[in-house]
């Protein structure tokens, strides 16, 4: 009986260690996503100040909202992402901002890995 008891709080020991090193996991890519959302609001800060000092924007400078872009769960990020890759393609884009947003996938429970 106490053997079945030990074995059973092993297992349950193990699983919560699971449970913990996911958890971990998880924490890191969210600090990772807070730090690019963070560069995210620098850059488009950054730009708009510079389009502001230099007359206004023009059609090709689009900002997505920063709140949008970080949802993800709807499909809106994966638009996101190709319209800034489209952007990037065509000589435009956010720079180093961008680079590091696209690596970051949808954080809905579909995929909490963030590739780095």
């Amino acid at each position: 009986f106490l053997r079945e008891q030990v074995r059973a709080l092993a297992e349950e020991k193990a699983e919560l260690a699971r449970d913990n090193a996911r958890l971990e996991r998880e924490a890191r890519a969210v600090e990772r996503q807070l730090e690019i959302v963070g560069a995210e609001v620098a850059a488009r800060r950054e730009a708009e100040s510079l389009a502001q000092r230099d007359g206004g924007l023009d059609d090709s400078d689009e900002f997505v909202d920063v709140q949008e872009s970080s949802e993800g769960g709807d499909g809106s990020e994966t638009a996101v992402v190709e319209e800034e890759e489209r952007k990037e393609e065509e000589g435009g884009g956010r720079g180093d901002a961008h680079d590091k947003r696209e690596d970051v996938l949808n954080f809905e429970g579909e995929s909490t890995e963030v590739v780095s």
